[in-house]
């Protein structure tokens, strides 16, 4: 009997063990993130930056020698002297990613072309996306062949520099993004993980 009571007890504290976790194994499949273009130097040889995983629903570090690339970077467009003039889309090592869905004029209006875009019916992906505008609609294929589509709610420049040196700014993307993590084309069977 004491046997049995030992199991019952330690069954119990295994199942909660795996259920009663943070909600930091939680993926968050749609919502809203920033991405940056920010450089961080952790150590005297090594950079890093952080990307998007559509898998992990969060900002993951990207090192620029090695790791496992994240489906979404953002690096900056910049003059001669560093200052920022825009924007590049990336996702590393996928040259079939980024399909411009729509642009609208205003958040609501893009908005709202987001919400009711349901199926991904694109075949014609392109590497890299140099013309990022506010309120642009794109579809991601990630190199694992799973689809995201992304609304660009807000770009920032974030000015780290000097007047004359502007090597230290990036930019700051804010997006909405929604994630079919079945690898189907259809987001509106993608209703959990919300």
């Amino acid at each position: 009997m004491k046997l049995s009571i030992h199991i019952i007890i330690l069954l119990s504290i295994l199942l909660c063990a795996g259920s009663c976790d943070d909600k930091e194994d939680i993926i968050k499949y749609k919502g809203e993130a920033v991405i940056s273009s920010e450089i961080i130097q952790e150590n005297v040889n090594l950079y890093i930056v952080y990307g998007f995983s559509f898998e992990k629903g969060k900002n993951i570090p990207y090192y620029l020698t090695s790791s496992t690339p994240p489906d979404l970077i953002i690096t900056k467009l910049a003059e001669l002297n560093d200052s920022i003039t825009g924007a590049v889309l990336n996702s590393p090592e996928n040259e079939e990613a980024f399909y411009l869905n729509t642009t609208g004029t205003s958040y609501t209006e893009a908005k709202e072309w987001f919400d009711n875009y349901g199926e991904v019916t694109a075949t014609d992906f392109i590497a890299l996306v140099d013309s990022v505008e506010l309120y642009q609609v794109w579809t991601l294929q990630t190199a694992a062949g799973k689809f995201a589509k992304i609304l660009i709610k807000n770009i920032d420049i974030m000015t780290n520099g000097t007047i004359q040196d502007y090597s230290d700014d990036y930019i700051d993307i804010t997006i909405d993004y929604e994630y079919q993590p079945d690898g189907t084309r259809n987001f509106r069977t993608n209703r959990s993980g919300s």
